[in-house]
């Protein structure tokens, strides 16, 4: 999953390239929605940037709205600065 808009309090997301392919954003919103819990975004670290310190962040979504593809992840608090746009994240239930 790539972070293709970012905001103060929201998160757009979309399939990647990188991503597997049986897996699917749509069905994961699914999940949520019918076992009632949230969804959070999980920084993944790049390793390869030795010159830079490893920094992660967790944070998960107060709603989450999805349409053809794409899933906006709406946040009561501000999203963390370690966040950046075209950032890979994993998204996980909490």
């Amino acid at each position: 999953m790539r972070i293709v808009e970012l905001n103060d309090y929201s998160m757009t997301i979309t399939k990647d390239s990188e991503d597997y392919p049986w897996f699917s954003i749509g069905g994961l919103y699914r999940k949520s929605v019918e076992w009632g819990c949230h969804i959070e975004v999980r920084k993944e670290p790049d390793y390869y940037k030795v010159d830079e310190p490893i920094r992660v962040a967790n944070q998960a979504s107060s709603e989450a709205v999805y349409t053809a593809g794409i899933l906006v992840l709406l946040f009561k608090d501000r999203v963390d600065d370690n966040f950046h746009l075209h950032d890979r994240v994993t998204l996980v239930f909490v």
